[in-house]
């Protein structure tokens, strides 16, 4: 209907420009419809004859009669009306309602959706990509429920939508997480030697993966006695309690904090990265003693058991959440296929690439980044950017019409360099599009749970799912813009009264079921025919009707702006007229009448629409509570 009032508005501004009696340049004007926010004023409202002020040199309210005196004749409305400044208010027939509510009953779970168009927009969505380095934990489990609510409204608006999971399979996380396992399973067998670094993944899934490898091989993998010899760190106990003794001592600085300490903080800190830097060299050298001692086929098996245990977990959890994806991208392939050194042989051949240092530089500063970037190491190895280039050259390729990633919000420097990567290979930047995602910190009885995947202490997206359900967490997660921070309140989504925003738009839909149910008992039949929805005239009735009128622009807006919290706003906008309309006892089961009818009309689209707005969501709609 706005765009229906749109195109009157802009035909009768043509009008009045084709007598001369506005410029040309009056057709440039953007005309904007909004509906209004007080039903007293009409059921839409345009400024344009404000925004024509100043160009047309006349006063708004001269302008706003001259388009109204046109609007008027046109069938589309009851009435126009001229509002404080200049507002232009639209008054539509109220027999739009029975057509509503007819469309809303026929199309059922098609209503608010576009079919999807032959040439609509495809789609290409990425999003949680986390690393197969462990379970996913409750901060992923916000961009896996956001992209899948996005992915459904797109859906839903008409587009052509893939979604992809960008599975990290190579790289150093990758090497730690093999080692891990390779470390416990080592223990696993009474190796007395083992020395299990405390900056390696800790938990209990290392142990299970290392026992699943004993079952299959038993000691195969067993290394001589010299795999602990010649580390960077001779006495590891040592090394573990001088970090602990200068964890201590920063501690007791920032407590007492006088200007002594200050230096002596500086002096705490730099030991600590000192310290940090050791036991990263002391990994990387057990990484590399693991590779020599087991071989390339054996230091394989630790590799992909790890690597295939964690993801097809992932791919489990997240179908279990109901979030499914069409492709899963392996960043090994890009080296498989030779996509990498096609892609940064075409860096090199356009010019954008340099030599220093003996490494390989990518000049992105030439293309808005803040710094040049290396591509590819003095040792020859590529860099994870020259994956990520890799990557998005060959999304490019594959024909989409938007690349959407959706990221964690700690990737923000991400962008610019991949931007600037994809326009020096000839890509048009504006097709690639990002997402950020804040964190979301869950509080369970006011206290803050902690979450860190290589300490082992985090609560997995499974264990919340098992704690609230998956309607909750996925509700809870898109109630709010993905640009927000996000405290998730695990004590208000187990809550069963109006405070809780997802149990107050359920019990609406089952309040509606049960109101069914209890007709039904009494002899009524809803399905008997649908009465005129004019026959509706409390001020309860003609909300409700206002408000299901706006569902398919609230899907269009929130496909349009990536926003799918504006759904969920919508949803308790209706549940609350809804509850509201009960509340007052209007709905009463006397005679089957044509008014009763039409308010079993008016609630079977009520239903409708809140069950069509749940699923959207990946939200149960229940029809009891």
């Amino acid at each position: 209907m706005k765009l229906v009032i749109q195109v009157a508005v802009e035909q009768a501004i043509g009008d009045l420009v084709s007598d001369q009696i506005f410029p040309d340049e009056a057709k440039d004007v953007s005309v904007k419809i909004e509906r209004t926010k007080d039903a007293s004023h009409g059921d839409f409202s345009c400024s344009v004859a404000m925004q024509l002020a100043r160009p047309l040199k006349k006063k708004p309210f001269e302008i706003a009669t001259l388009l109204i005196a046109i609007l008027k004749n046109k069938a589309l409305f009851s009435a126009v009306e001229v509002a404080g400044p200049g507002f232009i208010n639209f008054r539509l027939f109220s027999t739009r309602h029975n057509d509503l509510i007819k469309t809303i009953l026929s199309e059922q779970s098609n209503f608010g959706k576009v079919q999807m168009l032959p040439d609509g927009l495809k789609v290409l969505l990425e999003f949680v990509s986390a690393n197969p380095t462990g379970p996913l934990h409750v901060g992923h489990g916000r961009g896996a429920a956001y992209g899948a609510t996005l992915a459904n409204l797109l859906r839903a608006t008409g587009k052509q939508v893939d979604c992809e999971y960008y599975v990290n399979d190579t790289g150093r996380q990758m090497d730690i997480m093999a080692l891990s396992v390779y470390l416990r399973y080592l223990q696993a067998l009474e190796i007395s030697s083992v020395i299990y670094p405390k900056n390696i993944y800790q938990a209990n899934y290392c142990r299970e993966i290392a026992q699943t490898i004993i079952n299959k091989v038993g000691e195969k993998y067993i290394c001589s006695s010299r795999f602990f010899e010649d580390i960077p760190i001779a006495n590891y106990p040592a090394y573990l309690n001088k970090t602990e003794q200068l964890s201590k001592e920063l501690s007791t600085c920032e407590v007492r904090l006088n200007a002594d300490d200050k230096k002596l903080i500086e002096r705490i800190k730099a030991e600590q990265e000192e310290l940090k830097q050791r036991g990263e060299k002391f990994i990387d050298t057990l990484i590399a003693k693991a590779k020599s001692e087991l071989g390339k086929e054996g230091y394989s098996v630790f590799f992909n058991a790890a690597l295939n245990s964690i993801r097809d977990d992932i791919k489990a959890d997240l179908s279990e959440f109901g979030v499914d994806y069409q492709y899963w991208y392996s960043e090994k392939s890009l080296f498989a296929t030779g996509k990498i050194n096609y892609a940064i042989e075409a860096l090199r051949e356009k010019g954008h690439l340099y030599e220093k240092d003996g490494a390989l530089w990518f000049r992105t500063t030439d293309f808005g980044d803040e710094k040049d970037r290396v591509v590819q190491r003095d040792n020859g190895a590529y860099t994870y950017f020259a994956s990520d280039i890799a990557y998005h050259h060959d999304k490019f390729l594959r024909g989409y019409d938007k690349l959407v990633n959706i990221m964690g919000s700690d990737h923000h420097g991400y962008m610019a360099r991949v931007k600037a990567a994809m326009l020096a290979l000839g890509h048009q930047p504006d097709k690639l599009r990002f997402e950020l995602v804040q964190f979301a910190v869950l509080y369970r009885d006011g206290e803050k749970m902690q979450m860190s995947t290589r300490s082992g202490k985090y609560v997995t997206l499974r264990d919340l799912r098992g704690m609230i359900g998956n309607s909750a967490v996925r509700f809870f997660y898109v109630m709010r813009k993905p640009q927000q921070h996000m405290d998730f309140d695990l004590d208000l989504a187990l809550s069963t009264n109006k405070d809780n925003p997802l149990y107050y738009i359920q019990y609406a839909h089952a309040r509606i079921c049960q109101l069914f149910n209890k007709a039904s008992e009494q002899g009524f039949d809803r399905q008997a025919g649908q009465a005129q929805i004019d026959q509706l005239s409390s001020d309860y009735e003609l909300a409700l009707l206002r408000v299901l009128e706006k569902y398919p622009e609230v899907i269009q807006s929130a496909a349009d702006d990536y926003a799918p919290h504006q759904l969920i706003h919508y949803l308790k906008d209706l549940a609350a007229t809804l509850h509201g309309y009960y509340d007052a006892g209007n709905i009463k089961f006397l005679d089957a009448d044509d008014l009763q009818m039409a308010r079993f009309s008016l609630l079977s689209a009520t239903q409708q629409v809140l069950e069509n707005g749940l699923h959207l969501s990946g939200v149960e709609a229940p029809k009891r509570m």
